[in-house]
């Protein structure tokens, strides 16, 4: 009897924080990340980092080629400090990885902690690719943090022409 108290209680106190965190997302239920199939043996690491506006422009314009830099300090202290959330696709990992509110509401914190008003999406791919800011290079995509529909999922796919939304459910800030 005792033991089915308590889980009822854990239960009501995890539904609880789902509910919270949808709030503070705008009801986002996760972010979905997959490897197109021609790419599922490379070896790719994508970052998903919440970003605030008084970071936005240096992110915004930072050149893709220095992020994937093994020296780019920005790129480190963001991993290092847990804003930026690291998936690895390739041999030996799976080709597509959810980041939901029940695996992640330490990540979703910190960005909420961080005033994080937009989500980038960050690929290191391989091959030509046009340079520039924002959403001009294909390995970046920007993507606003909410509100989004109640329960809705945003959906990416990482191909070799860089990243797609699937579902994007608002337009980019403008910088």
């Amino acid at each position: 009897m005792k033991m089915r108290h308590r889980l009822g209680i854990r239960g009501v106190c995890a539904g609880t924080g789902v509910l919270l965190l949808a709030g503070l997302l705008g009801g986002c239920k996760a972010v979905s990340v997959g490897i197109d199939p021609t790419l599922a043996d490379a070896s790719t690491e994508v970052h998903l980092v919440g970003i605030n506006a008084s970071e936005y422009e240096q992110w915004h314009d930072m050149s893709m080629d220095d992020y994937w830099k093994p020296t780019c300090e920005l790129r480190e202290q963001a991993v290092r400090q847990g804003y930026a959330h690291v998936i690895r696709f390739g041999s030996g990992h799976p080709s597509k990885v959810t980041v939901g509110e029940y695996d992640y509401r330490a990540l979703y914190g910190k960005w909420q902690a961080r005033n994080a008003r937009d989500l980038f999406i960050l690929a290191s791919l391989t091959g030509k690719f046009p340079r520039g800011v924002g959403n001009i290079d294909g390995r970046r995509k920007i993507h606003p943090l909410g509100p989004w529909p109640a329960g809705e999922v945003l959906k990416c796919v990482i191909g070799q022409g860089g990243i797609v939304i699937q579902n994007p459910a608002a337009e980019p800030r403008k910088p």
